[in-house]
C-alpha cells in the first residue's frame, strides 16, 4: 500500500511540473512583424548616423560672420587668409585692377622713369581694400578691414612710389590683424544639419 502511494505522487508531481513548464513557455513574449521592423529600423539608422559622426558630439565649429551690413553664415571653414584687391582708373574707365602684388607689379612695370620720379596725371584714381577671406562648407565671404582712395590732381599729383608703399604697408596690417579681426568677426555655434537629422530621428521613434 505504502508503494502504491509513493508512486502516486511520483507520477502526480511530474505531471504538475510539465504542466508549469508548458504554462511558463505560452508566457514568454514573443515579437510582432510590426515591431521587429521598427527595431531593425532603429537599428540600421543608428548605425548610419554613428558611421557619420551625427551621434558623436557636435563641436561648435559652424561659423557665422558679423559685419556692418548684417551677418552672414558660412559653415565649416576650410581656409583664412588675407586678401587685397586694387582699381587704377582713369575718367571713371580701368587701367588696372587686381591684387595688391599684381598691381605694384604692374605700377613698376610701367613706370620707364622709376617708381620714386614717377607721378600720375590728373583724374586717375587708386580704390584699394584688404581684410580677411574664409572658405566655409555653405559659403565663402570676404570680410574689409581696410581700405584706401586716392585721387591724383594737377596740384596734387599722385607719387607711384607713395602709392606702392601706402599699398604695402596695408598689406602687412592686415596680416598683423588678421587673427584678431576673425576672433571678432566670427561666432561658432553647432551645425544645423546635425541638429536637424537628430530632430528628425527623434520624432520618428516618437510616433
Amino acid at each position: 500500500m505504502a508503494d502504491d502511494i509513493h508512486t502516486s505522487s511520483k507520477g502526480r508531481l511530474a505531471t504538475e511540473w510539465a504542466a508549469l513548464k508548458s504554462a511558463k513557455h505560452d508566457a514568454q513574449p514573443t515579437i510582432t512583424g510590426p515591431v521587429a521592423a521598427i527595431i531593425v529600423t532603429m537599428i540600421v539608422t543608428l548605425g548610419m548616423l554613428w558611421a557619420s559622426g551625427s551621434l558623436m558630439p557636435d563641436p561648435k565649429i559652424y561659423a557665422t560672420v558679423n559685419y556692418d551690413g548684417g551677418y552672414k553664415k558660412i559653415g565649416v571653414i576650410s581656409s583664412e587668409e588675407i586678401f587685397t584687391e586694387a582699381e587704377i582708373a582713369l575718367d571713371g574707365e580701368t587701367i588696372k585692377s587686381g591684387s595688391f602684388a599684381e598691381t605694384i607689379d604692374w605700377m613698376r612695370e610701367t613706370s620707364k622713369e622709376g617708381v620714386a620720379t614717377t607721378t600720375w596725371k590728373a583724374g586717375v584714381t587708386l580704390n584699394a581694400k584688404a581684410g580677411v577671406e574664409w572658405v566655409g562648407s555653405e559659403s565663402n565671404f570676404k570680410l574689409t578691414t581696410d581700405s584706401l582712395s586716392l585721387i591724383s590732381t594737377d596740384r596734387n599729383p599722385v607719387s607711384v612710389g607713395e602709392v606702392i608703399k601706402q599699398l604695402e604697408q596695408l598689406q602687412q596690417k592686415a596680416k598683423n590683424e588678421r587673427v584678431a579681426n576673425s576672433a571678432a568677426a566670427l561666432e561658432f555655434g553647432n551645425n544645423p544639419q546635425v541638429s536637424f537629422q537628430l530632430s528628425k530621428l527623434l520624432s520618428f521613434f516618437a510616433k
